[in-house]
């Protein structure tokens, strides 16, 4: 079976302990918590930055003025043809107002606690690395998920670059 590659950027802002969500409507990640970001468009700079304003800007209204790639993490999925080599960057400032997006699959942007219920509704390895980023520590890892919920195989180690 061939492999294809999905790369995407997906963007953290963290504000007193809390990190900004919002709530993925359909695909796999279907009533999963989830972060801004997305697909990675040819044309865009190969560091993905420019991905992640574009997906921010799309996704939430907020046009993303400063932010760090802290870590690389690529992940697959049993019985799927596709792999997912995600992009993580802390979002250190933005302007605008996080908003609903006529026609995203991601809706109610909002800021939640980082606590043990907000990674009960994530993608389960988002537990394993979002530590990393609110320690602003560069990362890098894998994967290998049963379903959004179910991670069957994990490495995510600290990196002292990327």
């Amino acid at each position: 079976m061939m492999v294809t590659k999905l790369i995407q950027a997906v963007g953290i802002s963290i504000v007193n302990n809390k990190v900004l969500v919002g709530d993925k409507l359909k695909g796999i990640a279907k009533n999963v918590v989830n972060f801004p970001g997305g697909n990675y468009e040819p044309g865009e700079d190969e560091n993905l930055d420019a991905c992640l304003v574009r997906e921010c800007k799309e996704e939430f209204g907020i046009e993303v003025t400063n932010s760090r790639k802290l870590g690389i993490v690529t992940f697959s999925f049993i019985g799927k043809p596709f792999e997912v080599e995600l992009h993580i960057y802390r979002i250190d400032s933005y302007s605008g107002t996080p908003i609903n997006i006529e026609g995203q699959d991601i809706m109610n942007p909002r800021y939640e606690p980082i606590n043990l219920e907000l990674y009960s509704k994530m993608w389960a390895g988002d537990a394993l690395w979002l530590p990393f980023v609110i320690e602003n520590k560069m990362f890098k890892g894998t994967g290998l998920y049963e379903n959004p919920k179910k991670l069957l195989e994990h490495n995510i180690h600290e990196v002292p670059s990327l």
